[in-house]
């Protein structure tokens, strides 16, 4: 059978020919692919040729967002059956290139691995365990290539939300003039299908959401923002003193694109409780406006927290929870936030650099 793949060495994509795989073992599932969704790291590393096959292999496959059925179910397994819809516990780059799990039976986000030293899902079947799956309910099937990054971005705003809690808790301790009711307010730069996914969560959470790209404002980036309630600002005409004032500053701040260059801008306008978390996926092919000494300064002198949290383990219920309230609340614009399609047999253009505003580009392999 055909997969995609990245071969070192080569800045395209390739198609290799693997064999199918078989009956799977005890605790593991074999899984047919639905859909798999591209993401824009994954082009920038591919684009970088710096993405590294498995020991003793001369290529990786591609593809780490996946919607699958349920093809055949090993021994032992309980709990899904043939013709279930099911979504991979989502992966994170690490600098290891190594796959970290935690228990296989609490039911965590957290497994953090990369297409580093290990093949994805851009073929048409492949084995899984178990434990590293989870079920997709039938209302949540046409959103369900969104888990990932929507996936992510709860967690790190969940985890962002808590430590901001936390420094309120302790100013209050310890005395501190603080105004407790300046909350609500999330700054996410990035019109990256991440900071929609961040700023998306930041309203079903009732927040002020401000959201920081580079498209003109009535782009149609820019009225998709508009539609989910958030502020789009084109990041080089953001009005900052405005927003650097202590009566309008934000309480959270969410880096998901390095390249905006407004970092430093961006730190200023945080209030007293305010919170930063990286959730970008900082690589050596992707230009960064984080300044490493400016960043040791905010947080050593400046005591502003941050929360490099996409790793947090959290229950998949949660994710799920927030793509059925996406659709329920934003029924228009959930179907928007995938803005390219491709057959099987085109997939191979899915995964070079786009010219256009693009969040999520996604190749259909058979009904969903």
């Amino acid at each position: 059978m055909k997969a995609m793949a990245a071969v070192p060495g080569k800045r395209e994509p390739v198609w290799v020919n693997i064999p199918e795989p078989g009956a799977p073992g005890p605790g593991w599932i074999r899984c047919r692919t639905a859909r798999l969704g591209v993401s824009d790291l994954d082009r920038q590393w591919l684009a970088a040729g710096g993405l590294t096959p498995p020991a003793g292999e001369s290529f990786v496959i591609l593809g780490h967002q996946v919607l699958a059925w349920v093809d055949d179910v090993g021994p032992g397994v309980d709990g899904f059956m043939v013709g279930d819809s099911v979504v991979p516990l989502p992966r994170h780059t690490v600098a290891t290139a190594q796959v970290f799990p935690l228990r296989a039976d609490d039911n965590s986000m957290g497994r953090r691995a990369g297409l580093f030293h290990q093949h994805g899902y851009a073929t048409e079947f492949w084995l899984e365990p178990a434990a590293n799956l989870q079920l997709v309910p039938d209302y949540l099937r046409d959103i369900a290539i969104l888990t990932e990054p929507f996936a992510l971005a709860e967690t790190v705003l969940n985890e962002a939300q808590q430590l901001r809690d936390t420094r309120l808790e302790l100013y209050q301790e310890r005395g501190a003039a603080i105004d407790a009711e300046t909350g609500g307010r999330l700054l996410c730069l990035g019109d990256t299908l991440a900071g929609f996914a961040a700023a998306g969560v930041g309203r079903l959470q009732d927040l002020e959401v401000w959201l920081l790209g580079l498209e003109a404002p009535r782009s149609p980036l820019a009225k998709l923002a508009g539609d989910l309630g958030l502020t789009y600002w084109n990041a080089s005409r953001v009005p900052w003193p405005e927003f650097q004032k202590p009566a309008r500053g934000f309480d959270i701040l969410i880096e998901t694109s390095p390249d905006l260059g407004v970092w430093r801008e961006a730190i200023r306008t945080l209030n007293q409780r305010g919170v930063i978390s990286l959730a970008a996926q900082l690589t050596a092919c992707a230009p960064s406006s984080l300044d490493g000494h400016f960043l040791w300064e905010v947080i050593t002198r400046r005591n502003l927290a941050v929360a490099g949290s996409a790793n947090a383990p959290r229950d998949f219920s949660a994710t799920a929870e927030v793509l059925r309230q996406l659709k329920l609340r934003y029924p228009s614009v959930w179907p928007r936030l995938i803005t390219a399609e491709y057959s099987f047999p085109d997939a191979l253009q899915a995964w070079r650099p786009r010219g256009s505003p693009n969040l999520q580009t996604v190749i259909n392999f058979g009904r969903v």
